[in-house]
């Protein structure tokens, strides 16, 4: 935070310079708010920038990818096809047994919704890091007409700085020296899946047990 002082040497309260757009990126002309008059400017605190309070958790995470044996039903085209990477199956009699070179049984849920969410992440206090901006002041809002450069201020404690005579507070600039952000540690540590697959009917399937190569070859 920025405060334009009337009195030399920070002598009075002072009025908060509001810096519009101060949460762009570092480095870009800043426009005060208000401009002060260079009668009003003898002096400028200049408030040591804050550390984030907090850390933000990570965007929600998805559910793991499920694992087993999955099944997909084709319309049948009329002939085997060569090159496929799986075992070839056909629906059971009608007394629910399989037919011979059919032996390999399988029993499937139809898979309706996955409602399957994983518990939010938190994040515990910030720790370590460091910053140190540097800040420079201009006299016109396109900061072309630099008033006083001020380096290395750290986040211990506000610095009292003498204006030049006669000249307004119309821009600043802010470049972080060193921006280097804590770190937060994750609480709890891990995220936990809550919620099931909600199945549907059972399907069964009656696979060969050997791959089955089959063409329309007239014997």
């Amino acid at each position: 935070m920025v405060k334009a002082h009337e009195a030399a040497l920070c002598g009075d309260e002072g009025i908060e310079v509001k810096l519009a757009g101060a949460a762009e990126p570092p480095g870009h002309c800043i426009k005060t708010s208000p401009s002060v008059p260079g009668d009003a400017f003898a002096s400028v605190t200049i408030k040591p920038p804050t550390m984030a309070p907090a850390c933000r958790a990570s965007a929600q995470f998805t559910p793991p990818p499920l694992g087993g044996t999955f099944a997909r039903a084709c319309p049948w085209t009329g002939e085997y096809r060569t090159g496929f990477d799986g075992l070839v199956c056909i629906a059971p009699e009608r007394d629910g047994s399989c037919r011979p070179g059919f032996t390999a049984r399988f029993e499937f849920k139809e898979k309706i919704r996955d409602a399957r969410t994983c518990t939010p992440c938190e994040c515990g206090e910030p720790a370590g890091g460091v910053c140190v901006a540097d800040v420079l002041l201009f006299s016109d809002t396109s900061c072309s007409d630099m008033l006083i450069s001020i380096n290395g201020i750290g986040t211990e404690e506000e610095i009292c700085y003498g204006a030049p005579a006669d000249a307004p507070l119309s821009g600043v600039r802010v470049v972080f020296a060193r921006d280097e952000p804590g770190t937060c540690s994750p609480t709890p540590a891990v995220s936990l899946v809550n919620g099931t697959i909600e199945s549907g009917e059972t399907r069964t399937f009656c696979c060969s047990s050997a791959e089955i190569i089959y063409g329309n070859v007239d014997n």
